[in-house]
């Protein structure tokens, strides 16, 4: 019991421990004027893939937005799936200009592969 009593107290009277924490300032980029942004991504887990994406004006007004479940058998492939599904829309809904914007280094750098 006394164990328990000074555990508690050192635990009490002590500051928490506390992890390094790094800011990362993260500014949105407008697309030039008359063009549209397509900003997407992917989430995987266990199985389980979702892609979402939402089409912006330079003055921030939100068109269109998509979201559905997919078929993935990893995170990159949810990732590559989104731009794919993004572009689509974008041709059937004749948005021309496009400015594609993504968070996955991972596709970037496939789409840059070619």
């Amino acid at each position: 019991m006394i164990n328990h009593a000074s555990e508690y107290k050192f635990l009490a009277e002590n500051e928490p421990y506390m992890l390094a924490q790094k800011k990362i300032v993260v500014y949105w980029h407008k697309p030039p004027r008359n063009w549209y942004k397509l900003k997407m991504g992917g989430a995987f887990e266990k199985g389980s893939a979702v892609i979402g994406g939402v089409f912006i004006t330079s003055s921030r007004d939100w068109i269109l937005g998509f979201n559905q479940q997919v078929h993935a058998m990893t995170i990159l492939h949810s990732e590559l799936l989104a731009p794919q599904t993004g572009l689509t829309l974008a041709k059937e809904n004749e948005f021309y200009l496009i400015e594609v914007e993504t968070d996955s280094t991972e596709v970037v750098n496939a789409s840059e592969e070619g």
